[in-house]
């Protein structure tokens, strides 16, 4: 998982440093494997079987729909999604203007459990100024660990990071 966090920090790095170079137009680089694209407020790094689309992003063909449900009501903005060691990996960044992230958080656990996920672990702390939660679902093909935060009234995230069912790995978050 630290090798998923290092990739993504290195891509959006990356895609500031494009940013600042070409900050107007639409345009493609590409360097042996690797592909950029940038135009309609969207950048997306590709190399192999590893992505990452920052922006108006869309979720990559091969994410499981079929078994790990999605937030309702949010913007997709970042998408980090590769293989390590042959598993599959997702990272997913949503935007929720205006709303209740409270909310929104206990929502999506309902549709995770609804899905037959089994919640291992959450936590969650809230306030006036804002409220933030946790939790590791546990499904039979797919994991989810979710974070989400923000304040009430303005505009909140929820991060996702999916990955390949591994019965022998700790899915904790910050794990």
């Amino acid at each position: 998982m630290r090798r998923v966090l290092a990739a993504a920090t290195a891509g959006l790095l990356m895609l500031g440093a494009l940013a600042a170079c070409s900050s107007s137009g639409s345009g493609s680089i590409s360097h042996g494997k690797v592909k950029v694209e940038k135009g309609n407020g969207k950048i997306t790094v590709q190399d192999g079987n590893s992505s990452i689309s920052v922006g108006d992003a869309k979720l990559p063909k091969s994410f499981p729909t079929d078994n790990v449900p999605l937030p309702d009501g949010g913007a997709l903005k970042a998408v980090v999604a590769g293989k390590d060691g042959g598993a599959s990996y997702y990272s997913l960044t949503y935007a929720f203007a205006g709303k209740d992230l409270k909310t929104v958080a206990s929502g999506y656990k309902r549709a995770l459990q609804d899905h037959g996920f089994v919640i291992k672990q959450s936590a969650a702390v809230g306030g006036s100024a804002g409220s933030f939660a946790a939790y590791t679902a546990v499904g039979k093909n797919w994991d989810v660990v979710a974070y989400s935060g923000g304040s009430e009234g303005t505009d909140g995230a929820m991060s996702l990071q999916v990955t390949k069912h591994d019965p022998t790995k700790n899915v904790a978050p910050g794990s």
